[in-house]
């Protein structure tokens, strides 16, 4: 059996320190009463803080394309949609240089060899400083056809700022990762030769 003061772990320490470690484990180890556990409160809590430094926004856009509530569309047919655009002013200091009107641009992009989009893919829009700090954009109506079957991701869209490099925004695109299902057109058939 090999003695605690020959473990190779406590050889870096000075002797004295090695003979003081040997000592407080004989201590601990011959005091210790494993039926007096029950004596140690189970209020005893801790608490950890860590400082953790939050970076600073401005503006949060909520963005969401909303579509009909079909279960699949069809390729070549418009599909109507809205895009809403909620803008979120709670996020900056209060003492923010950006306290004035700010100016912002948003811009529907999609993917050409699988999306026609018409009306409004690229536009502007301004938050006022004062007043209410959460700001609902006009409803943009928006056409989609969609060009292939398939499982196809909706548009992306894109929110950004007009002449404030400074300004830090964020955008919390609702159905970034959604799918709409898309089939051919069942009630024709092309047969080529």
């Amino acid at each position: 059996m090999v003695q605690f003061s020959e473990l190779p772990s406590i050889r870096w320490l000075d002797v004295g320190d090695q003979q003081g470690l040997v000592n407080l484990v004989k201590e601990a180890t011959t005091s210790f009463d494993p039926n007096d556990l029950g004596n140690i409160s189970r209020d005893v809590t801790f608490e950890l803080l860590l400082p953790v430094s939050i970076p600073e926004i401005h503006v949060v856009h909520e963005v969401e394309l909303l579509l009909p509530a079909n279960k699949h569309f069809t390729v070549g047919k418009t599909i109507t949609a809205q895009l809403i655009i909620k803008s979120n002013r709670n996020w900056e200091q209060p003492n923010s240089s950006m306290n004035g009107e700010l100016e912002f641009s948003y811009d529907i992009i999609a993917p050409h060899d699988k999306w026609a989009i018409s009306g409004k893919r690229r536009s502007f829009f301004k938050l006022q400083g004062e007043g209410s700090k959460i700001t609902c954009q006009p409803i943009i109506d928006c056409c989609m056809i969609p060009l292939l079957p398939g499982k196809l991701p909706l548009p992306r869209i894109e929110v950004s700022a007009i002449n404030v490099p400074s300004l830090k925004a964020e955008v919390d695109l609702k159905n970034g990762a959604q799918t709409v299902l898309v089939i051919p057109e069942l009630d024709r058939a092309s047969v080529s030769f």
